[in-house]
């Protein structure tokens, strides 16, 4: 027996924020459509939101920690577990703090809306006063505003509809 069930979800990776509607068969993601009793997109997805199936299931989608066994650059890896890549991290980071101090570490974060208290938690744990906070734009927006500009001579927005009075009812969306 399928037992379908649906769940509201954020996007994917973004900040957008868009109601989604998970569909799910036997614990497994099988369908994604958008939530048409969000006030924000109103049922309409992105290419982003439309892919969510191919992050979870991708065959190439990294699944644990990797460790690079090789040098630099030769793309030589080996998946490790939680266990190792943390025990791996608070060794390194200890060798720093030992040999540079607790002040040579800059704890910083993009626009992760939850993460802050987190950060700030580790950084004042290692014994380091800083911590940054890239407001809203500066630690990825900012930047992909200029690439784009760089490459493309203009900042192009994709798909912003959802602030035009008429919202997604486009067709073409």
């Amino acid at each position: 027996m399928i037992v379908k069930t649906t769940a509201w979800s954020a996007g994917p990776g973004c900040h957008g924020g868009c109601g989604v509607l998970a569909h799910v068969e036997d614990g497994r993601l099988v369908k994604i459509e958008g939530d048409p009793t969000h006030p924000f997109n109103r049922g309409r997805l992105c290419s982003r939101c439309l892919a969510m199936i191919q992050y979870i299931y991708h065959p190439d989608r990294l699944r644990s920690p990797r460790l690079r066994v090789g040098r630099r650059g030769e793309g030589k890896w080996r998946d490790i577990s939680w266990e190792e890549a943390f025990d791996f991290i608070v060794d390194k980071m200890g060798a720093i703090r030992e040999k540079h101090g607790a002040e040579s570490v800059l704890f910083a974060m993009g626009t992760g809306r939850d993460v802050g208290a987190w950060i700030c938690l580790l950084a004042y744990n290692y014994g380091s006063p800083n911590v940054v906070f890239a407001l809203s734009g500066i630690g990825c927006y900012t930047p992909r505003i200029a690439a784009s500009e760089t490459v493309l001579g203009d900042y192009c927005v994709f798909d912003g509809g959802q602030w035009l009075p008429q919202g997604h009812d486009d067709p073409r969306y």
